[in-house]
C-alpha cells in the first residue's frame, strides 16, 4: 500500500482508494497520506495518484506527490551483564561485553573510544575487539551497522592501568560518524581488591661448612613485596640455633626488595653437628601469606689438639741470701690447643741437686696456698699466672741452681713446656770461702787479710773496708754454723 485517502470531513473514511460523488461543477477535498512503512530509508519518493470517473473510466486527472525522508542518525549503548567488576588480580585487565544499537534510519559508522576520571593514568584505558572479529582490535574501535541493527563489543580496561586497589571508572563512549552530535555512553566500574604477597630467596648459599665456632656465621636474604600494595612483612626465625636477625619488620612497596641479614652466633654451635633454622616471613596484610626457607650451618667434628706454652719474667733468674725464702717467679702457662685443658705444674732440678722439694707453686689469686704441684684448668686458647717459689732444704751452700718447670697437658702427656729457672744462692758475710758453713778456713782467710785496708777484701766480713779484729770476732760468733742456721736466727740480710 502506497498511502491512504481520507476525505476532508469524513475522517473515519480511510482507505487505500476513495469514492467521492460530486455534482456537476462541485469540488471536494481530500487527504493522501503516503504510508509510513514505505518510507523507509532516507530519499525522494515519488506517488502519482489518479483520479478516475466510474462512469466513464477513460476520464482521468492526476498528481503527483513527491516525499523526501531525510537521513536521522542515532547510537544506543547498553552493557550485557553487569558493568561493575571486582578483582584481585587485573593484570590482564577486566573485560566487560556492550551492545551497540543504530538507532537511525540509515546506515552508520559508530566509533568506540573511552575516557577516564582524572587521576587515572596510562597511555592507553583499555582495547576493544568486535564480537566474532577477534584481529580487531585497538584502544578504539569503528563498527559499522544498518539501520536498526545491533552488535556485540568487548572492552577490556588496560591491566597497566590497574596497578593498585581502588575503584576504576571508565567511560566508554559510542559516537555516529554522520553526525556526532549523537553519542551514547556506558560506565564501567572495576574494583581491584588489594592483593598480598611475599617471595623469599638467598642472596648466596644458604648452607655453610665451619671447622671452629669461632666466628659467628651470618645468612643474606632478598625479600619482595610480591603483591600490589604495600605491605609491612615479619621476620622469624626457628630451628636448632637462637639466630638474630637485622630487623624483625620490614615496609615494602608493591613490587619492592630489600635484603635482611640473620646471624648465627657462635654460642649456639656448642657442639659438632648440623645446625638447621628456617627463615619465614608473613604478610601483616595477609597472614595467610608466608615463604620460608632453611639454612644448615654444619659445625665439622674437630680433631682434638692440645698444646702448652710456658713463660715467665723476661729474666728467669734471681738471687737471694735467704735459703728458706727463696725466690719467687711469676710465670704464665697457656692452653694453646682447640680443647679445654688440665695443665700440671711440676718442676725438676739438674743432677746433683738433692732435696725433699725443689720449689712451691700458688694460685696468682691465693699465694699461700702453696704445693710442690698444681693442677690449672684452661680453655682452649686462655692463659693463667701461677707464682713458683725456688725454696727448700737443697739450698745447701751458695752457688746457682737451675730448675726446669715443666707444664704438662694431662689430656696428652706427651704435651710438655719447659721452662729453666735460675736461682743464685749468695754468701752470708760470715762465710768467706763460701762453702756452706763458717769454720776455721773462714777464720784463716779473714786472718791472711788481717790489716789490710781497701775495698773488696775478702776478709772485711763487715764491709767498713779494713779486715781487723772486728772482722774476727764477726766470723767467730757465727763459728760451726750452716748458712741455713744462720738465716734462721738473724735477721734478713
Amino acid at each position: 500500500m502506497l498511502g491512504t485517502f481520507t476525505q476532508t470531513g469524513a475522517q473515519a473514511q480511510q482507505t487505500s482508494q476513495l469514492e467521492v460523488t460530486l455534482s456537476t461543477g462541485t469540488s471536494t477535498e481530500v487527504i493522501f497520506t503516503a504510508a509510513g512503512d514505505l518510507l523507509t530509508k532516507p530519499g525522494e519518493y515519488t506517488i502519482e495518484v489518479t483520479a478516475t470517473s466510474q462512469n466513464d473510466t477513460t476520464k482521468t486527472a492526476q498528481a503527483t506527490t513527491t516525499t523526501t525522508v531525510l537521513p536521522v542518525y542515532g547510537v544506543a549503548l547498553a552493557g550485557v551483564g553487569a558493568l561493575a567488576k571486582q578483582t584481585a588480580d587485573a593484570r590482564a585487565g577486566s573485560s566487560y561485553t556492550l551492545r551497540i544499537t543504530n538507532t537511525g534510519n540509515t546506515d552508520d559508522t559508530i566509533l568506540l573510544s573511552s575516557s577516564a576520571e582524572v587521576g587515572i593514568g596510562g597511555s592507553v584505558l583499555g582495547t576493544f575487539t568486535q564480537t566474532g572479529s577477534q584481529a580487531q582490535q585497538g584502544s578504539q574501535l569503528e563498527v559499522t551497522l544498518s539501520t536498526g541493527t545491533s552488535a556485540e563489543v568487548i572492552f577490556t580496561a588496560a591491566g597497566d592501568l590497574l596497578t593498585k586497589p581502588g575503584e576504576y571508572t571508565i567511560e566508554v563512549t559510542a559516537t555516529s560518524q554522520n553526525d556526532t552530535t549523537k553519542t551514547a555512553e556506558a560506565t564501567t566500574t572495576t574494583t581491584v581488591l588489594p592483593v598480598y604477597g611475599v617471595a623469599l630467596a638467598g642472596v648466596d648459599e644458604l648452607t655453610k661448612e665451619i671447622a671452629t665456632a669461632g666466628e659467628p656465621v651470618s645468612y643474606t636474604f632478598k625479600i619482595t613485596n610480591t603483591g600490589n600494595t604495600a605491605d609491612v612483612i615479619d621476620i622469624a626465625t626457628t630451628g636448632d640455633a637462637a639466630a638474630t636477625l637485622s630487623q624483625t619488620t620490614i615496609s615494602l612497596s608493591a613490587g619492592a626488595s630489600a635484603e635482611v641479614t640473620m646471624t648465627v652466633p657462635t654460642t649456639a654451635l656448642a657442639t659438632a653437628g648440623d645446625y638447621v633454622v628456617t627463615f619465614t616471613v608473613t604478610s601483616q596484610g595477609d597472614s595467610t601469606q608466608t615463604a620460608k626457607t632453611t639454612t644448615t650451618t654444619t659445625l665439622l667434628p674437630v680433631t682434638p689438639v692440645y698444646s702448652v706454652t710456658f713463660e715467665g719474667d723476661s729474666e728467669h733468674t734471681g738471687s737471694t741470701v735467704d735459703v728458706l725464702s727463696g725466690v719467687s717467679y711469676t710465670l704464665t702457662v697457656t692452653n694453646t690447643g682447640n680443647m679445654d685443658d688440665t695443665i700440671l705444674l711440676g718442676s725438676s732440678a739438674e743432677a746433683g741437686i738433692e732435696g725433699s722439694m725443689l720449689g712451691a707453686f700458688a694460685a696468682i689469686d691465693s699465694p699461700e696456698q702453696r704445693s710442690g704441684q698444681l693442677e690449672v684448668v684452661l680453655a682452649a686458647g686462655t692463659s693463667a699466672e701461677v707464682i713458683f717459689t725456688a725454696a727448700g732444704d737443697f739450698f745447701t751452700k751458695p752457688g746457682d741452681y737451675a730448675i726446669e718447670v715443666t707444664a704438662t697437658s694431662q689430656a696428652d702427656t706427651t704435651k710438655t713446656a719447659v721452662l729453666t729457672i735460675t736461682t743464685t744462692i749468695t754468701p752470708v758475710p760470715s762465710d768467706v770461702n763460701a762453702d756452706g758453713v763458717v769454720n776455721i778456713l773462714d777464720l784463716v782467710k779473714v786472718a791472711n787479710q788481717f790489716g789490710e785496708v781497701g775495698d773488696g777484701l775478702v776478709g772485711d766480713v763487715n764491709i767498713d773496708g779494713r779486715v781487723n779484729i772486728l772482722d774476727l770476732v764477726k766470723v767467730s760468733s757465727r763459728f760451726g754454723k750452716t748458712q741455713v742456721e744462720i738465716v734462721e736466727i738473724l735477721p734478713p740480710l
